[in-house]
């Protein structure tokens, strides 16, 4: 799951509500 998370950070960048679609995309 963590190398999950490294490729969400590095498309996502430093955007705030690019992180929390990320991390929607990521639970479901």
């Amino acid at each position: 799951m963590g190398e999950s998370v490294y490729k969400v950070i590095e498309l996502v960048g430093t955007s705030t509500n690019g992180w929390e679609d990320a991390a929607r995309a990521a639970v479901n």
